[in-house]
């Protein structure tokens, strides 16, 4: 027995720190896409073979960001699974407050920062930023709704119409899936994927591709995060259940091929709505393997799980990871203005190519890794750090510790909600993570 036991291993996740190794992946993963892309559209007399053959890959599909919508949807809801009522925080406002401070002032320097870029790359070819549209461009991005409109979704920084759409999720937690889920109760994972999946597909059925640039559908993604997350509430015992039954191993290593299937299938830089099919697959793949690793699991799965999540606990993964949300903010105008000043001097794509990869792939992470440190990682260290003063400042209450004196348990209060109701889903991520208190974990964008 020992001997088949050893050869059937079982994985018991309880925390998320390999969250961090998937963001520092899938940041890196959107930074050489983005090269690629920009080196391809470049001028040069021809496009070799064997660079299309090396390099065609890069472009299938618009998975890249299904991570972070995934992670973000599944963080910001574990705080609302410590009780019956789904409770968002201490209050709406401040839930809107956290998001703001931890994502969108960030942000808002990014944009500042992208948007001196932008001007100084388009003097350089010769092709000048109009000042109306200028204006109106940035005041949409100032407002979060630049990626309402195909014409300033992919303005100034082509990375940040997730941003727009990521807040655009935050309100829909707050106001529309959150108060569903409390009407609904034990069926509250299931309503929440239903109503995100009516709000995503009902927009591009009404308003057709003039929505595709918004990619309406990666609501339903953020809601799978949402339902991952759902599953852990211990006021309704069905959910323990439900995990213990379903083989979420199984779901997730078959809609994973199913999604690079589908991937496959859509070819090299196809339409935005052409990709939603592999996009719900890889994101019911990967809620599905989220769920998996929360549990004890044993079999084929775990065989396949267990050193996919020992690579993405590494060291360098998870350093990447932390600050992968300044990497996804950044990187853009840096690649296009620098290929913009070879482009000017070369024609070859291999020089373009491996100039962009090679070179200019650092010269961005460190300039995103400075970013991080000056614009980023100060708001969410403030905000963690006030937050663990709010947990410590509260008293436990007294009812709880006489009735554990009373049973003869010795058992401590319950720590204060306000431990895991941090500034950001990356608070709620330190409260589970071995590790203590991160230092700057990226939101879900």
């Amino acid at each position: 027995m020992d001997g088949v036991r050893a050869e059937r291993p079982s994985v018991r996740r309880e925390d998320t720190a390999y969250f961090f190794g998937i963001r520092g992946i899938s940041a890196l993963v959107i930074m050489i896409f983005h090269c690629d892309m920009m080196v391809w559209y470049l001028p040069h007399r021809s496009v070799p073979a064997i660079y299309d053959a090396l390099t065609s890959w890069l472009r299938y599909g618009d998975f890249r960001v299904v991570p972070f919508f995934v992670i973000s949807g599944y963080l910001l809801t574990l705080p609302a699974t410590k009780a019956h009522d789904w409770p968002l925080g201490r209050s709406l406002g401040g839930f809107f407050k956290r998001r703001f401070t931890r994502v969108v002032f960030p942000y808002y320097f990014a944009l500042a920062f992208s948007l001196v870029l932008f001007i100084a790359w388009r003097d350089y070819i010769g092709d000048p930023a109009h000042i109306k549209g200028l204006v109106l461009g940035t005041l949409a991005h100032i407002a979060l709704v630049h990626n309402l409109n195909g014409k300033t979704a992919l303005f100034i920084n082509d990375t940040l119409w997730t941003v727009g759409l990521e807040v655009q999720c935050y309100v829909l937690m707050a106001l529309v899936f959150l108060p569903l889920m409390r009407r609904t109760g034990a069926f509250a994972p299931v309503t929440v994927v239903i109503a995100a999946v009516v709000i995503g597909f009902g927009t591009r059925a009404l308003f057709g591709e003039t929505v595709d640039d918004t990619r309406p559908w990666f609501v339903p993604i953020f809601a799978l995060g949402m339902a991952a997350a759902a599953l852990k509430n211990q006021a309704f015992p069905v959910f323990a259940r439900i995990e213990r039954a379903v083989p979420w191993g199984t779901i997730w290593i078959v809609f994973a091929v199913l999604g690079v299937a589908l991937t496959i299938s859509e070819g090299g830089d196809p339409p935005y709505w052409r990709c939603w099919p592999s996009v719900m697959a890889l994101g019911v793949a990967f809620a599905s393997f989220v769920i998996y690793l929360r549990g004890a699991r044993s079999g084929s799965p775990a065989r396949l799980a267990l050193p996919l999540v020992k690579l993405l606990e590494t060291k360098q993964l998870s350093f990447l990871g932390r600050f992968s949300y300044s990497i996804y903010l950044t990187h853009f105008p840096i690649y296009r203005l620098l290929l913009a000043l070879v482009a000017a001097r070369t024609d070859s794509v291999w020089i373009q190519g491996g100039l962009g990869l090679f070179v200019f792939t650092p010269v961005c992470l460190a300039a995103a890794y400075a970013f991080h440190v000056r614009f980023e990682r100060p708001f969410a260290s403030a905000g963690a750090a006030k937050n663990v003063e709010i947990a410590a400042a509260k008293p436990p209450d007294p009812r709880r510790v006489r009735t554990s004196v009373e049973i003869g348990a010795a058992r401590p209060p319950d720590p204060p909600r306000a431990r895991t109701h941090g500034p950001s889903a990356e608070g709620e991520h330190a409260a589970l993570s071995r590790s203590g208190l991160p230092k700057g974990l990226p939101p879900g964008v």
